[in-house]
């Protein structure tokens, strides 16, 4: 009984990990992502405190989306050191390149 559960639990997540997959293949970047990378893309690097005032980006939604486009190589964020500490969002070369191409 165990067993089977957890071969339906497992399948489920299988197929859901293959839908987000599917679905993040459609569209590249979400709209945060694109909005992000095109104003860091204006500089070389900011602060997240100000990526999110010049974009209006909630500061949780923000460090998400950066994450997700470090992951993709498109930036490079500084370490997160607690709460006293201001992250640093750092454009790479392939981020300005998909910045260019996303207008």
């Amino acid at each position: 009984m165990i067993r089977t559960v957890r071969s339906i639990v497992e399948f489920v997540v299988g197929v859901a990990a293959l839908l987000r997959t599917m679905v993040r293949g459609r569209s590249r970047h979400a709209p945060d992502e694109a909005l992000l990378l095109r104003e860091l893309a204006q500089g070389t690097s900011s602060p997240v405190p100000d990526l999110c005032s010049r974009t209006g980006v909630a500061s949780s939604a923000a460090v998400a989306a950066l994450e997700e486009l470090q992951d993709q190589g498109l930036l490079r964020l500084s370490a997160d050191k607690g709460p006293e500490h201001v992250r640093i969002a750092a454009i790479t070369e392939a981020g300005r390149q998909e910045a260019a191409r996303l207008g």
